[in-house]
């Protein structure tokens, strides 16, 4: 089950999980918002997953090809496709556990691409590079 926490503190079945920093908003004029899927004491170890939320007006069916680059420790996931479903989210799980006692930091880079007839045309993020990183840093204790 999915709880969304930004910049806040959640407890589950003995774990806590502390949203260290986000970013604000992210740096895309508020077009990305990060959440954390919290704990839920069935699976030992424990792979992070990781859900990125974007706002209502972002209408993904207008984004037909879009890019997900997951990071974190040795670790890397790609997600890419085209017909991205206008759900509303992209869901990202790690393929490395987590060590409850280390800090877990890992790196998003998004991209979506917009189709304007035959030309294809990238999202412009803020700093206007191809990708903007989004950087999520967590504390895990055991309580």
């Amino acid at each position: 089950m999915w709880r969304p926490h930004n910049l806040g503190r959640v407890n589950s079945n003995g774990l806590e999980l502390t949203l260290r920093y986000a970013l604000g908003i992210l740096h895309m004029e508020g077009n990305l918002t990060y959440t954390r899927a919290i704990y839920d004491g069935t699976r030992v170890p424990y792979y992070p997953r990781w859900r990125v939320n974007l706002n209502s007006y972002i209408r993904l069916r207008d984004y037909p090809i879009f890019s997900v680059t997951y990071v974190r420790e040795t670790d890397r996931v790609d997600i890419s496709g085209k017909g991205l479903p206008d759900v509303g989210w992209l869901d990202i799980e790690s393929r490395i556990p987590v060590d409850p006692h280390a800090v877990d930091i890992a790196q998003v880079y998004i991209k979506l691409r917009k189709i304007m007839g035959k030309e294809v045309e990238w999202l412009p993020p803020l700093s206007e590079r191809m990708d903007e990183r989004i950087y999520v840093g967590l504390i895990l204790t055991i309580r």
